[in-house]
C-alpha cells in the first residue's frame, strides 16, 4: 500500500535485535500463537481468547480484548506513547488525533479525530490516509507517510535547523510496535498463570527438562525453516507461557524426525529433496 511509511518501517526494524524482529514477523504476519493459530495446529480446541473467552483470539484481537485486565495494560501503553509524542515535541493536532483514536482499545476513525480548528492540508490528508490504512493496523507499525510530512513543518516552524523527521517516525513506529508486545507480554503473562495452576511440578520438571536437552543439541539436525527457533536465549524461552513451551519442543522433536526420515538411505525421497534449501541441515 502506498500510504504506508515503509522507510519509517525499514529504520526501526534497523534498530531492533534479532529476536525482537521475529517477534514483529510472526505479529505482522498474524502467525503468532493466538488461540485461532493454535486451534488450527491442532493443538488447542478452542480457537476463542483465554482471558476474556469471549471472541475469537486473533493478533488485532490482542489490542481490542475488553477483559478488563487487557483494557488495563492498554491504557497503560499508550500512554507512554502519548507521553513519548509529547517528549519529542510532536505537532499538536497530531497528538489531539492520535490521543483521541487510540485513547480507546475500539476501532476509531482518524478523520473524525482532525481538529476542528486545524487548516493544514497535510493533517487532514494524513487522518483520512490512516483510516485507509486501518485502524488496528497501527499496532503493526502501519502509519501514513503524511504525518511525517507534517511534522517536518511543525519542526521547520519550530527550529532553524530540525531534527531528523525519519528519526520521529522511526520512534513513533517502534513505540507503536511496543504498545502491541506489551498486549503480548501481558496476555501470555495471564495465560502462564492459568495453566501453570493446572501443571503439576513434576510435569513442569519434564517439560523444561526436555527443553533442555533440545536445546542444547543446538540447530544442527533440525530443518534449515526451524533453526531461527534457536536464535532465542534458553533462559528466556524457559521463561515463556506453558502453550508456547510445549509448542517450541513439539516443532524441534518433530523437526529432528524429518530430519532422521530424510537422512535414511531407503528414503526414496532423499535424492528429489537433497537439493533442495528448506531441507538443509547443517
Amino acid at each position: 500500500m502506498n500510504y504506508i511509511d515503509w522507510v519509517g518501517i525499514e529504520h526501526a526494524s534497523k534498530t531492533m535485535t534479532n529476536s525482537e524482529q521475529i517477534w514483529l514477523t510472526k505479529f505482522v504476519t498474524s502467525f503468532y500463537a493466538t488461540a485461532k493459530k493454535m486451534k488450527e495446529r491442532k493443538v488447542w480446541k478452542t480457537s476463542l481468547c483465554p482471558i476474556c473467552n469471549m471472541s475469537v483470539e486473533d493478533t488485532n484481537h490482542l489490542i481490542t480484548c475488553k477483559d478488563e485486565r487487557a483494557i488495563d495494560q492498554y491504557k497503560k501503553s499508550t500512554t507512554k506513547f502519548f507521553q513519548h509524542l509529547q517528549k519529542v515535541h510532536t505537532h499538536p493536532d497530531i497528538i489531539a488525533i492520535f490521543q483521541q483514536t487510540l485513547q480507546s482499545n475500539s476501532p476509531s476513525s482518524f478523520t473524525n479525530a482532525i481538529p476542528i480548528y486545524t487548516n493544514e492540508t497535510l493533517i487532514r490528508e494524513a487522518a483520512k490516509e490512516q483510516d485507509i490504512i486501518r485502524w488496528e493496523n497501527i499496532f503493526k507499525g502501519h502509519i501514513s507517510k503524511k504525518w511525517a510530512e507534517a511534522q517536518l513543518q511543525h519542526y521547520l516552524r519550530m527550529y532553524s535547523n530540525p531534527p531528523s523527521v525519519h528519526h520521529w517516525a522511526k520512534n513513533v513506529i517502534l513505540q507503536l510496535y511496543r504498545i502491541s508486545k506489551d498486549m503480548w507480554h501481558h496476555r501470555n503473562e495471564i495465560v502462564h498463570e492459568c495453566i501453570e495452576e493446572k501443571l503439576n511440578q513434576k510435569e513442569s520438571d519434564q517439560l523444561r527438562e526436555k527443553i533442555v536437552i533440545e536445546y542444547e543439541k543446538g540447530s544442527r539436525g533440525v530443518l534449515l525453516i526451524h533453526k531461527h527457533m534457536f536464535s532465542e536465549k534458553l533462559a528466556d524461552l524457559l521463561e515463556k507461557a506453558v502453550i508456547e513451551k510445549k509448542y517450541w519442543l513439539m516443532q524441534i522433536e518433530a523437526s529432528h524426525a524429518c530430519v532422521k526420515k530424510l537422512s535414511s538411505p531407503d528414503h526414496d525421497m532423499r535424492g528429489i529433496l537433497k537439493n533442495s534449501q528448506q531441507f538443509q541441515t547443517s
